[in-house]
């Protein structure tokens, strides 16, 4: 009779992989990073503005990153939660169950973080003016009305909460359909507050005008 392997000298089995996911998030930051290092005052001198450094340029970098990468996911799920989940019977329009809106409430709430964050940040960035400027009397509300992008942060953050705030207490399909074009808004503000052939979002409508200007001259 053969004996029997005991327990003690199996091999234990490898643990499980662990999610990629965290990872996946490295590339696209390390990228940035290298990008904004080597681009230097290239992003701000054609637009004649000042170099704020390299350390508020990476900081207000690599929030922007977190927000549109949070704000992108957080429609991701509303999106699929509204059209793609499967739901039969008379209970369809009830949403919310399982935790379904789980993944938008926290990604919301990130992205709300980082869009109060980024009205200070860009405040600066935008002016051309360092982080240290944000400490002196009067600066921050002089900055965040010189330029649009800080205020488009500001609607961007009530529109990022008013969406967490949704996800936690979203019962009916009917708020999932309010607060896409909420998330949506809150996605594409950012982009079109710029100005005309300043940076590569352009405001469409500006754009618009400029062509028609000069296509069709008064």
């Amino acid at each position: 009779m053969e004996a029997q392997p005991s327990s003690a000298g199996t091999a234990q089995e490898p643990s499980a992989a662990r999610p990629a996911a965290p990872y996946a998030l490295l590339l696209p930051l390390l990228v940035l990073v290298v990008g904004v290092v080597l681009l230097g005052d290239g992003g701000y001198t054609p637009v004649h503005l000042s170099s704020p450094g390299l350390p508020t340029a990476l900081t207000s970098a690599v929030l922007q990153l977190a927000a549109y990468l949070s704000s992108a996911y957080a429609l991701g799920v509303w999106l699929t939660v509204a059209f793609l989940r499967v739901r039969r019977g008379g209970n369809r329009l009830a949403v919310g169950r399982d935790q379904e809106l789980q993944p938008a409430l926290w990604a919301s709430l990130q992205w709300g973080v980082t869009a109060v964050a980024l009205v200070f940040v860009d405040s600066a960035d935008a002016s051309g003016q360092g982080l240290d400027t944000l400490g002196r009397d009067g600066a921050v509300g002089y900055l965040a009305q010189a330029a649009y992008l800080p205020r488009a942060w500001m609607v961007v953050a009530v529109l990022a909460f008013v969406s967490a705030a949704m996800a936690l207490l979203a019962a009916k399909w009917e708020i999932v359909a309010f607060a896409l074009p909420t998330v949506l808004v809150g996605v594409l503000a950012p982009a079109l507050v710029t100005q005309v052939l300043v940076g590569p979002n352009h405001d469409f409508g500006g754009d618009a005008a400029m062509f028609a200007s000069r296509r069709w001259p008064a």
